[in-house]
């Protein structure tokens, strides 16, 4: 039956009237006929042939705040594909007159229905928790699809490509279209008689290719959720609007409807006030260790800088600081001994004229001489500025020599001179010159010294924390002799100087034109995982050697008779994965052509490859190191700018290349309601 939306589309059931919020223009005609060719008997529960086990719930709610990450994730989502008590619910409503045949009506109301469930799980009930269906976002969601992956409206609007307005098409980002509105008439048609135009209210998107487009509509969007779940918990950015939003509007759309097995993709778009739960969780942060003071007497200094793991949520307790905010604080404020004795009574002028008591500038001679007697090695520490009445008939530079030691200061220029005196009695002298020219003497001091001669030394600078991109290296100074004495640092002072500053090079690419399958069992261009089969190998052209990097993720559909482990081998090298924990593997690939065995084993047996990898790459050895650095920033950022890289897939993500979200646990900003507004670009 098809309806058109410029008449209110209202569908009969025995239940009443059901008015249906997807737009006719949403093409579903591959989600009711891929799920039954591939085995499935209708869209119900007990009519999908791969789940048998379906996880009951005695209606004890679950405390999120109570659980840890993955016992929160098996108590909502046991399953990939099952949602805690979802069973009980489809058949205590019967959403779907005719099972193998539901309406969009009655999918709508389906997913309202389950979405309520989800949030009963966790005690949030009523009617101020209940969720609503919008027109609004359920056309939005549409719009957004087409935008991502037609090209039906770029002529008549324009924009940046690749931007969350559009145009997106050669655009990697998931979330481009997330913003565009077309103008009203060109929105009437997707929306109900006398309907007003869509705007854009703040609000919440979320996109996922978990919902493959062969799974039956009862748990179709079960997969998003509980994707998501198992990468945030409770408090992350993508599971809180299905707990907090109180409007929503879904979308589905099948990039490849020649393919039974490929990703559909999921787009939830939420609106409304955030509720705020009663779960809070508060700030997981520190402060990290403070270095060692900069100086050891006299007042110095020392920061520490604050780390957010967790930042508050649901009116738990804030974080006190800023991620990275670095907090200075004094130290070692006790008063230092007095390091050196002013040298002005232990001079007796032997020789030249006369300097003068305090200034100590020398005029209208060349040079003159000092008799100093002093007991035990000292530093002689003269201290200078420039002279003022400098001419040229007076000297550039002033020597000053003692037991066969000698310093020479520019006379224009301020500085400070340290000369070594032994023990005894000996003859300072000061000499002025121009060149290779004697000239009167007019250097003038600020202070004399004598110091005690110090015991320390540098250390060698550490090893630079990277080798391009921009770096830091150390030295640290330790001090023997007392802290009277001079020295140019204080024990266990920490010098730091740039280093690595060349700019890295791209590290990672994506090995997708690089695979050619030669042997093994065919995995499906969408679907990615291998299965029905023990072993598949690839043809690897590469220049130069290089690291293959592996990402994945435990298979969901495991059993009995598939891998528990899955070895990659190349040119004699291999590494293993486990495939029930996530993980990452790097295996060296040396120049030229080789043929990558991937091979799936339980024990000492040989199994069906089910190995789901969610990102392949080859990296030079000098930009793995970069690229893991990139990828964990690239996360800390809201998950409206995540990176889009082929997932949820086997070895064949290598040569397919559809691009779908890969979820990780991202950071929260301090404010989860800033966090939430994602679409507001």
């Amino acid at each position: 039956m098809k309806l058109s939306f410029g008449l209110l589309a209202l569908v009969a059931t025995s239940f009443g009237e059901l008015q249906q919020f997807t737009p006719d223009q949403a093409d579903w005609s591959t989600f009711y006929s891929k799920p039954i060719e591939a085995g499935n008997t209708d869209h119900s529960p007990d009519g999908i042939w791969w789940l048998n086990e379906w996880a009951t719930w005695d209606g004890i709610p679950f405390n999120p705040r109570e659980m840890s990450h993955s016992d929160f994730k098996n108590a909502i989502c046991p399953k990939g594909d099952v949602l805690r008590g979802i069973r009980e619910v489809f058949y205590a409503h019967n959403p779907f007159a005719d099972v193998a045949n539901p309406t969009k009506a009655e999918v709508d109301e389906w997913h309202r229905i389950s979405i309520n469930h989800l949030r009963a799980l966790v005690n949030l009930t009523g009617p101020y928790w209940e969720v609503e269906k919008d027109t609004c976002m359920f056309a939005r969601a549409l719009w957004g699809q087409q935008r991502r992956f037609t090209t039906m409206w770029d002529t008549d609007y324009t924009g940046t490509t690749g931007s969350a307005y559009g145009p997106c098409q050669g655009s990697g980002n998931s979330h481009c279209g997330a913003t565009f509105v077309p103008n009203a008439a060109d929105q009437a048609p997707y929306l109900p008689q006398d309907h007003a135009a869509c705007g854009t209210p703040g609000g919440a998107e979320g996109v996922s290719g978990a919902p493959k487009s062969n799974i039956p509509w009862s748990v179709k969007w079960v997969r998003a959720i509980c994707q998501y779940i198992g990468a945030e918990t409770f408090w992350g950015g993508h599971v809180g609007p299905f707990f907090r939003r109180p409007k929503f509007g879904f979308s589905f759309w099948d990039p490849d409807p020649s393919n039974n097995g490929n990703n559909a993709i999921f787009r939830g778009k939420w609106t409304g006030s955030i509720r705020p739960v009663p779960y809070p969780k508060d700030c997981v942060a520190s402060w990290g260790e403070a270095p060692p003071c900069s100086a050891t007497c006299g007042g110095g200094v020392r920061s520490r800088t604050y780390t957010i793991e967790l930042s508050a949520v649901h009116d738990g307790t804030p974080c006190e600081a800023l991620d990275g905010e670095v907090r200075t604080e004094t130290c070692s404020a006790n008063p230092c001994p007095e390091a050196c004795s002013n040298l002005v009574s232990q001079f007796t002028l032997t020789d030249g004229c006369d300097a003068g008591t305090n200034t100590f500038r020398l005029g209208s001679c060349q040079s003159a001489t000092w008799q100093l007697d002093i007991a035990g090695p000292v530093v002689l520490k003269i201290d200078y500025i420039p002279d003022e009445a400098w001419n040229r008939h007076k000297s550039d530079t002033t020597t000053f020599e003692v037991a066969g030691n000698s310093v020479t200061a520019e006379n224009r220029v301020a500085g400070s001179l340290e000369l070594p005196v032994p023990s005894g009695v000996h003859t300072v002298t000061v000499t002025g010159a121009s060149g290779t020219s004697t000239k009167s003497l007019h250097m003038q001091t600020t202070s004399l010294q004598f110091c005690e001669p110090c015991e320390g030394s540098w250390s060698e600078y550490t090893t630079c924390s990277a080798t391009c991109g921009g770096g830091v290296r150390s030295r640290t100074f330790t001090r023997i002799s007392p802290p009277e004495t001079l020295c140019e640092g204080t024990d266990g002072q920490v010098e730091t100087e740039a280093c690595g500053t060349a700019p890295c090079l791209e590290a990672c690419t994506n090995l997708a034109p690089l695979f050619t399958r030669t042997s093994g069992c065919e995995s499906g261009s969408g679907r990615f995982r291998i299965g029905r089969c023990t072993s598949a190998t690839w043809q690897l052209d590469v220049a130069g050697p290089v690291t293959l990097l592996i990402d994945y993720i435990p298979d969901e559909s495991g059993s009995r008779r598939q891998s528990d482990t899955t070895t990659f081998e190349v040119a004699g090298n291999s590494v293993t994965a486990e495939n029930t924990v996530a993980g990452s593997l790097e295996l060296p690939v040396p120049s030229g052509v080789h043929t990558v065995t991937v091979t799936g084993t339980s024990s000492t047996s040989t199994y069906h490859l089910h190995m789901q990898t969610t990102n392949v790459q080859f990296c030079d050895a000098l930009g793995l190191r970069n690229h893991q650095s990139r990828h964990d920033a690239d996360h800390r950022n809201s998950f409206h700018h995540s990176k889009v890289v082929p997932a949820i897939g086997v070895l064949g993500a290598m040569f397919v290349g559809i691009a779908v979200v890969v979820l990780k646990r991202h950071k929260l900003r301090s404010s989860d309601e800033e966090y939430l507004q994602m679409e507001e670009l």
